[in-house]
């Protein structure tokens, strides 16, 4: 199954002795074999580890929790450092959505889950699954579901890369509906796939403008430090690089990497990957801007 594929290529992470799940109290999960995971921004040696079995039934009794004042969806998010899931954690979170919508009755709300399913089996190379399960979601859907909106505005961002002539023209349409909506997460979206379909279509200047708006709305939405908000930090990186302004972006990518450091630790894997891309800009941009720098993916 695309899930278990997925997770076969994640790498592993080593689980202290002394972790347990912060829920149940255990460190053997519900199937008697499962160690808690830990897939956020808590430290320590034991902080944040969970089974992702308990986490999903947490998530299911209650979606959304208010954590100072805003709305943390528990299947994206840890309540306590108020950070995204990533890693094994966040593909196993949807992998029990998946589960669960697929043997619920139907409904916008399942069809919505499965649409969030859809996007991280996208992000994951995962495309053929993804593109049945997100046209059956979004056919079903009812047009006036606020969350319809959020969905579309979702796989325009994922489709950025692959058609953006389209996509761009799709996003434009949604422009008036964005703005009724009166949405702080719809207008966040909205610019962040705006940004990634110019710069698909080498439009960088553009790019670059719409990347520097998007930044500020994540950075007033989720935080200075919020996931989405150093995603488009990178993005402001690397439209940076794209016209030419090589040192500001490599500066700018300095600053992801100082933040993922202090929020996530330097041995976590999305700190070691701009460790990585860091050194790889470092070593070979020089002063001229790249051909083929990818989109960061959107989680």
């Amino acid at each position: 199954m695309a899930f278990e594929r997925i997770l076969a290529t994640l790498p592993k992470t080593d689980v202290p002795a002394e972790a347990v799940c912060y829920i149940c109290l255990d460190r053997v999960g519900p199937d008697s074999s499962a160690l808690p995971l830990r897939g956020c921004a808590c430290r320590g040696p034991s902080a944040g580890f969970v089974h992702v079995d308990c986490s999903a039934e947490m998530a299911a009794r209650e979606e959304c929790m208010p954590v100072d004042g805003c709305e943390m969806n528990r299947w994206l998010y840890c309540t306590t450092c108020r950070h995204r899931f990533e890693g094994a954690l966040h593909v196993g979170m949807h992998r029990c959505r998946w589960r669960r919508a697929r043997d619920a009755p139907a409904s916008d709300d399942t069809r919505y889950a499965l649409l969030s399913v859809a996007s991280v089996l996208k992000i994951n190379d995962e495309h053929d699954v993804a593109d049945r399960l997100e046209a059956a979601s979004l056919g079903g859907l009812a047009r006036d579901n606020p969350d319809m909106l959020i969905a579309e505005l979702m796989r325009i961002a994922n489709a950025a890369a692959t058609n953006p002539d389209v996509e761009l023209k799709n996003l434009t349409r949604l422009r008036s509906r964005v703005e009724r909506s009166e949405s702080d997460s719809a207008r966040s979206l909205y610019l962040t796939a705006q940004w990634r379909l110019l710069a698909a279509l080498n439009r960088r200047e553009e790019a670059l403008r719409a990347v520097a708006e998007s930044f500020r709305a994540c950075a007033a939405l989720f935080g200075p430090d919020g996931t989405p908000t150093v995603g488009e930090m990178e993005g402001h990186a690397l439209c940076l690089v794209n016209v030419g302004r090589v040192d500001e972006g490599i500066a700018m990518l300095n600053r992801v990497l100082a933040t993922l450091t202090r929020v996530f630790g330097a041995d976590h894997a999305l700190t070691r990957e701009t460790k990585r891309k860091l050194d790889v800009w470092c070593r070979t941009l020089g002063g001229a801007p790249p051909q083929g720098l990818t989109i960061p993916s959107l989680h």
